[in-house]
């Protein structure tokens, strides 16, 4: 293992790619200057009314929860969402991880932490609303992480110390040498952040994505708001969320990106589609109806 290796303890470099889209890490190195912002209203109506049945039937899952099994169920059937840049080379993720904060409670003076799941293929919206829920409690009953020890280490350091490792880190992963512990340590590594400021009672802004870190692509989430929506048989008031998209660009092309965000819109519109198994040949359908 060397400053050449092309191998990552995280991710599986891809290989068969397009000459431009080989050469765009090069043009824009950073993913702040390769970022696209997408943003989108969705109705919520039916997925809200969709989770009502659920929770009668014992399934407590939440919006939230909703909207992390949409986004794997997208990624899993459209994998080049699941890329990250590293030393200027293209690769997938190994898992599907997503990123998002836990603040343990609701006053200004509590502390934050960020939680880290990883899902796999064979997880339904109700095993993820489970491992969702349940680290969240964990969470907020004081269990401290790896990373919220190694957080309150560095903030003792002197600032000379501080620049030198991070500056370290950097390199590290550049040249993909970073130890795999670190990797899983450090909160900058994940398929997917998301915030949910909806949860606090907050619209949603557009956010960077880290230049640390192999994380393409940040969702924020609004709350809930109430519309009345003109239709053929009357005015009707329907619930919408705002959902705001950052990606990394150089991950798929534009075409891709797109085809790829609206099937996570019918996957929220009709909810009952995530759980359903898919063999290659239905995915490949899927995708042509998307």
């Amino acid at each position: 293992m060397g400053i050449l290796n092309k191998r990552r303890s995280d991710g599986i470099l891809v290989r068969d790619i397009d000459p431009y889209a080989m050469l765009l890490p090069y043009v824009m190195r950073g993913r702040n200057e390769s970022a696209v912002y997408y943003s989108k209203q969705i109705d919520v109506t039916p997925a809200l009314a969709f989770l009502a049945d659920r929770k009668e039937q014992g399934d407590y899952v939440t919006v939230f929860n909703l909207i992390i099994a949409a986004i794997k169920r997208t990624i899993e059937l459209r994998p080049k969402l699941n890329r990250y840049i590293a030393g200027r080379r293209v690769y997938t993720h190994r898992n599907f991880e997503v990123l998002y904060v836990v603040k343990r409670s609701l006053t200004d003076t509590a502390g934050d932490s960020i939680a880290r799941v990883v899902l796999e293929p064979s997880d339904d919206l109700s095993a993820v609303a489970h491992k969702v829920n349940d680290y969240n409690k964990e969470l907020k009953e004081g269990m401290e992480k790896g990373d919220d020890k190694l957080m309150k280490l560095t903030s003792w350091m002197p600032r000379w110390l501080l620049r030198f490792l991070v500056s370290l880190i950097r390199v590290a992963d550049f040249h993909g040498i970073l130890p795999k512990f670190l990797i899983e340590m450090l909160p900058f590594y994940s398929s997917i952040w998301i915030s949910n400021l909806g949860s606090i009672g907050a619209d949603a802004p557009f956010h960077h994505l880290y230049e640390i870190g192999t994380t393409s692509i940040f969702m924020t989430i609004g709350k809930i708001q109430e519309q009345v929506v003109h239709t053929p048989k009357g005015d009707e008031t329907r619930k919408f969320i705002n959902l705001m998209f950052t990606l990394d660009e150089r991950i798929c092309d534009g075409f891709y990106l797109i085809r790829s965000l609206r099937m996570f819109e019918r996957f929220m519109a009709k909810p009952n589609m995530i759980d359903r198994p898919s063999s290659d040949e239905e995915s490949q359908k899927n995708q042509n109806h998307f």
